[in-house]
């Protein structure tokens, strides 16, 4: 089994105190907090790199370089360091959209794959019931999804042990 998975699916249901304020885990708002997130932030891309971390730990400090509060800008960085980069997802990949045309975007870690979809487990998502992120969930998304103006659209994998 894959390392990145096995800690990003223990997650699964973490909460939320509404309004990024903090959640009602504190061992896991610890863990949030140690990456760099504070009240108020979006997490998304703070559980991807607390997940990356737990997984691998002789990569915090190369890590630490990588990911950013920003999932575009976290992608970014993972490609200019020369990690892999596709549009193919494989069982531990980082998963990175971007908001329509924005700087502004979200990350997932993939748990699964098939030819035509992948499945992730996100932090600051939603349970497919409303747009609120709240919660560490795991959602279905399909490889062929058409480019949304202003919805999420896919700008690819990272491979994060290289």
């Amino acid at each position: 089994m894959n390392k990145l998975k096995e800690v990003a699916e223990k997650y699964i249901g973490q909460t939320e105190i509404s309004g990024n304020k903090g959640f009602n885990d504190k061992k896991f708002e610890k863990k949030l907090k140690e990456v760099g997130w504070d009240v108020g932030l979006a997490w998304c891309s703070f559980f991807a790199e607390a997940c990356a971390k737990e997984a691998y730990p002789e990569k915090v400090k190369e890590f630490d370089k990588l990911f950013s509060g920003s999932a575009t800008a976290t992608y970014k960085n993972f490609e200019l360091a020369g990690y892999k980069v596709s549009q193919t997802p494989e069982v531990g990949n980082l998963a990175v959209w971007r908001y329509g045309n924005t700087w502004k975007g979200h990350i997932g870690i993939v748990v699964e794959t098939t030819d035509t979809n992948y499945k992730t487990v996100e932090g600051n998502t939603n349970d497919g019931k409303g747009r609120e992120g709240y919660i560490v969930a795991k959602h279905s998304h399909s490889l062929f999804a058409p480019l949304q103006p202003a919805g999420l659209n896919l700008i690819g994998f990272i491979n994060p042990v290289k």
